[in-house]
C-alpha cells in the first residue's frame, strides 16, 4: 500500500481545475516512484522541481502538500526496520524476481530498470513511465 501524489493547476481566471498530473507514489520501504510525462517534457526530478511551484500539490486522500515537503518525500527516504522476507516468498531473491525489484539506497527496494522503470535517480527515487497506481 502506498500514497499517490498529484499536482493540480487551476485557471487563473475562474479557478477551475485546468490539469492534474500524477507526480508519483510513495510506498513504505521503496524508493519514490517518480512519474515521467514525456508529452509535457517532464523527464527528471529537476523538471518536477520547476513544476511543483506552479500548482497545488495533494495526495490521493486530498491532503495538501507544500512543494518543499513533496521534495522531502521524494529525496529523503530510508528504511531502518529489520526486513523479513515478505510472505509468501521464501527468499529475497524470489521476492525480487516476482516484483521485478532490487535492493536500493538507504535500505530501500527499487524497481529494476526495464519497460516501466527508465532509470534510477541519483537518490531515493526511480523514474517510471506510463500509468500506475
Amino acid at each position: 500500500m502506498g500514497t499517490n501524489y498529484y499536482i493540480v493547476t487551476e485557471c487563473k481566471c475562474c479557478g477551475n481545475v485546468n490539469r492534474e498530473l500524477h507526480i508519483g507514489k510513495s510506498s513504505a520501504g521503496w524508493v519514490f516512484l517518480l512519474r515521467l510525462h514525456p508529452a509535457d517534457d517532464i523527464w527528471s526530478l529537476y523538471d518536477w522541481v520547476l513544476i511543483l511551484k506552479k500548482g497545488s500539490i495533494r495526495d490521493e486522500y486530498g491532503h495538501k502538500i507544500l512543494p518543499e515537503n513533496m521534495l522531502y518525500i521524494i529525496t529523503n527516504r530510508k528504511w531502518t526496520k529489520e526486513r523479513e522476507v515478505p510472505h509468501p516468498h521464501k527468499s529475497w531473491d524470489e521476492f525480487h524476481a516476482s516484483n521485478h525489484s532490487e535492493n536500493g539506497p538507504n535500505g530501500l527496494i527499487r524497481p529494476k530498470k526495464g519497460d516501466r522503470c527508465l532509470s534510477h535517480g541519483d537518490g531515493t527515487w526511480s523514474y517510471i513511465i506510463g500509468e500506475f497506481s
